[in-house]
């Protein structure tokens, strides 16, 4: 129960996390070569903040492309609730009373689905019904 649970909570997570640590951890490592390095600091500190510029642009495209798909998984639920309401309301009907003096007869009615042969007034309406 609790590895289904983990599993679920961590599906799709080691992916970001490979290309998130990958990325900072190349930024990091160049970072800390341009400090260390007698030659080519300048070079190994431009890479490093050309790695870090695309990592928080990375990031931002990451974030923003979370929000928005959890915007379409948004406007897809309230349209599918909209759509069940609407077939609900469609496939209800509001079946009056029985009269008290007679029996219904409503073979020609809304709330008739299943009746096929002529039913005479005079019985009751269950009795016929397949």
């Amino acid at each position: 129960m609790i590895e289904a649970i983990l599993k679920q909570a961590l599906a799709g997570v080691w992916g970001e996390v490979w290309r998130f640590g990958l990325g900072y951890g190349i930024c990091i490592c160049l970072a800390i070569a341009a400090y260390v390095s007698p030659v080519f600091k300048k070079q190994l500190a431009y890479a490093a903040l050309a790695v870090f510029i695309f990592m928080v642009a990375f990031t931002s495209g990451v974030i923003t492309g979370e929000k928005r798909v959890r915007a379409q998984w948004a406007a897809a639920d309230e349209l599918t609730l909209k759509a069940n309401e609407a077939a609900r309301a469609r496939a209800e009907r509001s079946v009056g009373r029985k009269p008290a003096g007679r029996v219904r007869d409503d073979r020609n009615g809304p709330d008739c689905r299943d009746c096929e042969d002529a039913v005479r007034s005079v019985a009751p309406h269950h009795l016929f019904q397949r």
